[in-house]
């Protein structure tokens, strides 16, 4: 990831730039933007998924939840859940309750459309929250491929995952 101190023109004060596709941009403009080109393809996301992965993240998933073997008292927290992809293959396979956190309105309202969800009723909360905000009292957590969008540094989102991942398993 670049970062450069700058000047902002717009503001009149220094700007960390990040990356953004291949430009950069000022940091304090970056979340809008990922939230603009979350807002412009949610309808159509899982789709996009499909054919940008040829499939395979349907296989990643899968694993996933072969990894998490989910059971009836297990409940997941599903950080940048989007479109609750991840929620309903654990509740299908037989998870109690899944909270999806996403921090895009646009993403969670194509994701309560999903005629897979729609079934599970209260089994499924939507939580619109910034992904340093957990609920407690989850046994597993997911936060997938969602790097780019969360933070202006890379490593920083790494060391939230961490701290994630290190208070609900010891």
């Amino acid at each position: 990831m670049t970062k450069t101190s700058t000047t902002n023109p717009s503001s009149g004060t220094d700007d960390m730039l990040v990356d953004f596709g291949d430009q950069l941009i000022p940091a304090s403009t970056k979340q809008q933007r990922v939230n603009d080109v979350f807002r412009s393809v949610a309808s159509s996301y899982d789709v996009m998924n499909d054919v940008m992965s040829l499939g395979i993240h349907r296989l990643w998933k899968d694993q996933l939840m072969n990894m998490i073997t989910p059971e009836p008292h297990h409940q997941l927290i599903d950080l940048a859940g989007g479109t609750g992809d991840i929620s309903a293959r654990f509740l299908k396979r037989g998870g109690k309750a899944a909270v999806i956190c996403d921090i895009n309105t646009s993403m969670m309202m194509a994701g309560r459309d999903r005629s897979d969800l729609q079934h599970f009723g209260k089994s499924v909360q939507w939580l619109m929250t910034r992904p340093m905000v957990r609920p407690r009292g989850f046994l597993c957590g997911s936060n997938r491929l969602r790097i780019r969008g969360k933070r202006p540094s890379i490593d920083g989102a790494f060391s939230m995952a961490a701290r994630l991942l290190s208070s609900v398993w010891p």
